[in-house]
């Protein structure tokens, strides 16, 4: 596992669009962290709702969960929803980053999460973040 200096794990996944295995291998690193919480941020609660990729990844049953309640339970792990402006996170708690720009992946980033995997929307879009916290790749 690669950590950056201050011992913060920062992943992503080599994609762009909304590709659904990418998003599902995502959803799939967050159940599989060694916690009992775990965090799916998203730019937009609006779009989430109604983005099909998130649904063909995760189930639509725990997307209609997430954004009606903004917390959804599965395989008795606690997934909450993290969004703008509302945005409320533990960094104890592995943290999902779906599409960000570089405002939002830069604002989830100061709040020092625990461990990180950013999904991107634009390819290369991740350089910069990807060489500043020598973050590994998610195959």
């Amino acid at each position: 596992m690669i950590k950056s200096s201050n011992s913060r794990t920062h992943y992503y996944i080599d994609t762009f669009g909304p590709n659904t295995e990418a998003a599902k291998k995502g959803f799939i690193w967050l159940l599989y962290q060694p916690t009992i919480e775990g965090y799916i941020a998203v730019m937009s609660k609006g779009t989430f709702k109604n983005a099909e990729v998130y649904s063909e990844a995760m189930g639509s049953s725990t997307v209609k969960m997430l954004y009606k309640e903004n917390r959804v339970a599965v395989n008795e792990k606690r997934i909450f929803l993290a969004y703008r402006p509302h945005f409320q996170y533990k960094r104890e708690y592995p943290i999902l980053v779906f599409y960000p720009n570089k405002k939002y992946l830069d604002m989830i980033d100061a709040m020092y999460p625990s461990s990180i995997l950013v999904v991107p929307w634009m390819e290369n879009e991740l350089d910069y973040w990807i060489k500043k916290h020598n973050a590994k790749e998610i195959n």
